[in-house]
């Protein structure tokens, strides 16, 4: 059971770490080797600082609530080892899809296509 607090916390960090180095930390524009990688957001130099400071809030929000959701909702409703387990799965797909799904999303509506 102390296991999946100490992998849970150490996710819940990278999970931080990542999103500060997202928000703050990316590549500058024509140089696209670090930051949040979508077409969408390759587009120009407006889009790719935008996504990235969306991937970035999103990874830190979803980091500290999850830092704070995980161990409460084990302490109070008693969780077994196998239910903690499948939680923690589940927070950390959640995560995954929330960081890469949520900026494609809100480039979209930003930065609508032009017809053409």
């Amino acid at each position: 059971m102390l296991a999946i607090y100490f992998l849970y916390g150490f996710s819940a960090l990278l999970s931080l770490a990542l999103g500060l180095f997202l928000w703050k930390k990316h590549s500058v524009f024509p140089n696209m080797r670090i930051g949040y990688h979508a077409m969408e957001a390759m587009q120009g130099e407006a889009q790719w600082n935008y996504a990235n400071v969306c991937a970035g809030k999103a990874s830190l929000f979803g980091g500290l609530l999850a830092f704070v959701a995980f161990p409460a909702a084990c302490l109070f409703f008693r969780l077994s080892v196998w239910r903690m387990a499948l939680l923690y799965c589940c927070i950390c797909l959640l995560w995954a899809l929330a960081v890469v799904l949520l900026p494609r999303y809100l480039l979209r509506k930003k930065f609508p296509r032009s017809s053409g």
